[in-house]
């Protein structure tokens, strides 16, 4: 299996010894729910990992090395996220103890989807805007989410925007009818 690419497992069960080993180095996805260890093995190599679902894991850290989350107990991203040039789609649903978004650092083309649902976000920097690939946002049951920076408006591919249940929301971005590609902006019971 050194080829493999695609790594889909879906038992909660599975228990890995510390010693664990991923059978590839060209994995481009890894879908595991419930994930039993703490960290990903040494071994794991990202540099072409576009996709990285770890749900109701027990990680602590994502990997040795620079790169720190938690996965139920996520906490904040790493603030080298863009050294995985391939990641398309960065998922932190329902990560309820990640309470801030890293400061963007330069600009990330390949970044389509961001999915911080259910976090505890209060705002996102204005260095958001360095996400220049972004396609959709979500930001749904975000209930400490007060306001998006204005330079949020000036992600040009942005066609979807999901701000449902956002309750402390008092505000949108000024222009965010300049967005030439939002095709959806979901707002059901927000604060503003």
């Amino acid at each position: 299996m050194t080829r493999l690419r695609l790594l889909a497992i879906n038992y909660k069960h599975v228990q890995l010894s510390k010693d664990f080993a991923f059978p590839s180095d060209d994995l481009t996805c890894l879908n595991w729910d419930g994930y039993s260890l703490a960290s990903l093995p040494s071994n794991f190599h990202a540099n072409d990992l576009v996709s990285l679902y770890l749900s109701n894991s027990k990680l602590t850290r994502l990997w040795e090395g620079k790169l720190y989350l938690r996965c139920l107990s996520l906490e904040s991203l790493p603030g080298d996220i863009h050294k995985l040039k391939h990641l398309l789609l960065l998922h932190c649903y329902g990560c309820s103890k990640l309470a801030n978004f890293i400061e963007i650092k330069c600009n990330i083309r390949n970044l389509k989807y961001l999915r911080l649902d259910g976090t505890t976000i209060k705002e996102l920097p204005s260095s958001i805007k360095l996400l220049k690939g972004l396609h959709g946002l979500g930001l749904s049951n975000c209930k400490n989410l007060e306001s998006l920076p204005n330079s949020f408006c000036n992600l040009s591919y942005v066609t979807t925007l999901t701000l449902d249940g956002c309750s402390k929301l008092v505000k949108l971005p000024k222009h965010l009818e300049r967005m030439p590609c939002l095709q959806t902006l979901s707002l059901k019971s927000v604060g503003c």
